[in-house]
């Protein structure tokens, strides 16, 4: 490459000069003869450059303004030979110099990675990330939810008293105060919400034969708030707003992204990896109780024959997943629970102080 006829533009105005470009294999750098002033060299490590098939732009990153535009075909395929060959060719030349096929082949193979990382990849991480976050966070979405409509909630003050008792006198296990209400409803269901608030409907409360079947229905929703199961299905469906927040360290943007899909709790359901630690860690909230464990499979077989319905107050669907919402109580969740209780030494000792109290919830 040698006495190439070049335009450079010095930056400083719109119009070029004609100069001469050759190359030193030794120093691996550019001598340019300028008419209009001294020769002056770019040192290839320091050459940036566009190819538009026989014209080459060269830039040099130390001086930015300045600008090299040859429209040469020999010149054009040995320059980019010699970059590529240093290793300085950036992607965009790359791709630009392959083949439509191989550009659409690369494109499928991003857009298939892109969608597993999505699927199998991202929720798992923003389920992760959750951990990075204080409790007080799941306050904040609970009351986002809780909020516009618990001025509408029937509570039963009464049993909401007796519910409250009845948990005093169990080792849940938790770490965020616990706040249980009992609803006047003939709905045959219970929820709860991130903030440690637990609704219990009095139509299920009818139902139930004896306090081990309370015992495991409060068991199985407290585990899902000291799992933080509400907020982590959240994360996981907007996972990739989740996973940009986190990589610029934006918490205040993970908390505004999180209450602006709070909504989205309404017509979400627990996963059945989420049901399944919330059975098995009621379960063991029962044995460390030494409460009957057969209680949870009573609950669950009361349950399993109950037709679940849509509970609207004023308007608004019911917030959070319910105990019987869209991942039913298959036989295989019960006997899951069975067979684990096959499986554990545990001891029964009756509570008369639980059985009173139940006795006055269930009336």
């Amino acid at each position: 490459m040698k006495n190439i006829k070049a335009d450079y533009f010095d930056g400083l105005t719109s119009k070029s000069s004609l100069s001469t470009l050759s190359y030193n294999k030794l120093s691996n750098e550019f001598l340019i003869e300028n008419q209009n002033s001294a020769s002056f060299s770019w040192k290839l490590k320091d050459l940036q450059f566009n190819r538009f098939e026989n014209l080459i732009e060269i830039r040099n990153t130390k001086y930015s303004n300045e600008l090299l535009k040859i429209n040469n075909a020999s010149f054009a395929d040995e320059f980019y030979n010699l970059m590529k060959k240093n290793k300085r060719i950036d992607l965009h030349s790359l791709l630009f110099d392959l083949s439509f096929t191989k550009i659409f082949g690369i494109a499928i193979f991003l857009l298939s990675l892109i969608g597993l990382s999505y699927f199998y990849i991202v929720p798992p991480l923003a389920e992760k990330s959750i951990d990075l976050l204080p409790e007080s966070f799941d306050n904040q979405i609970g009351n986002t939810l809780i909020n516009p409509i618990v001025k509408h909630l029937d509570v039963n003050e009464e049993k909401t008293i007796y519910i409250n008792q009845f948990v005093s006198n169990i080792d849940l296990g938790n770490s965020k105060p616990l706040n249980f209400k009992v609803i006047n409803s003939n709905h045959v269901n219970a929820f709860a919400i991130p903030n440690g608030e637990i609704f219990i409907f009095t139509g299920i409360l009818e139902k139930m034969r004896d306090y081990d079947e309370l015992s495991a229905l409060i068991g199985h929703e407290v585990s899902h708030i000291n799992f933080r199961h509400s907020t982590k299905m959240l994360s996981s469906n907007i996972a990739g707003y989740i996973l940009i927040s986190l990589m610029f360290s934006d918490i205040n943007g993970i908390m505004s992204i999180m209450l602006d899909n709070a909504h989205q709790l309404n017509s979400l359901s627990y996963s059945r990896k989420y049901e399944k630690q919330a059975d098995e860690e009621g379960l063991n909230i029962l044995i460390k109780n030494n409460i009957d464990p057969n209680g949870m499979v009573n609950l669950f077989e009361l349950l399993k024959y109950e037709e679940k319905e849509k509970f609207t107050i004023k308007g608004y669907e019911l917030i959070g997943p319910e105990i019987t919402s869209s991942h039913p109580l298959t036989q295989e969740r019960i006997n899951n629970i069975k067979y684990l209780i096959s499986k554990s030494n545990y001891k029964v000792e009756k509570n008369k102080k639980l059985r009173e109290i139940f006795k006055k919830l269930s009336k």
